[in-house]
């Protein structure tokens, strides 16, 4: 069941939609969109009942005239609001970008995989998968090195970096 604006659901749909032309004929392209639609409502579990195509005079439909001012003004208007909202939000997402980072911070290669991320320490041979590795501020850095040292190490066989005495 596909949820509605007030909250019930929707268990089908009529489809309608007009021909100006005047011919109420199912072009292909009419035919192909029922059959996609079809197939998305069961996806959804929503029945497609029928699909409509609205044929009425072409004479009547070809005379009715639109006021090109009221067009134009329904089109820039609310272009010109979306760029005055887009100024100070892009204004603002580079103003808030964050600094570089400190030349000692901890460097990470991240690879994307098709389900798992891999993780490569430059300098050293440590290649990790799906672990976490957060280093969120500067004096958590000694920390960070530490877990990192003896992670090397392990890998190199040594049992601990605890320093004798």
């Amino acid at each position: 069941m596909a949820p509605l604006c007030n909250g019930s659901v929707a268990s089908s749909v009529v489809l309608v939609h007009n021909h100006p032309s005047g011919d109420p004929t199912p072009s292909p392209d009419d035919l192909h969109l029922t059959a996609e639609a079809i197939a998305a409502g069961r996806l959804l579990d929503i029945d497609v009942l029928a699909h409509v195509i609205a044929a009425g005079d072409a004479e009547a439909a070809s005379s009715v005239h639109t006021d090109m001012r009221l067009e134009l003004a329904w089109t820039l208007g609310p272009a010109f609001i979306l760029l005055l909202i887009a100024i100070p939000t892009i204004r603002t997402i580079f103003r808030e970008e964050p600094p570089a980072p400190p030349s000692n911070s901890l460097k990470v290669t991240v690879i994307a995989h098709q389900w798992w991320w891999e993780f490569r320490y430059p300098g050293t041979t440590i290649v990790t998968a799906n672990d976490t590795i957060a280093v969120p501020q500067a004096d958590k850095l000694e920390i960070a090195q530490k877990i990192l040292e003896a992670a090397i190490a392990s890998r190199r066989g040594q049992a601990s970096l605890q320093p004798a005495g």
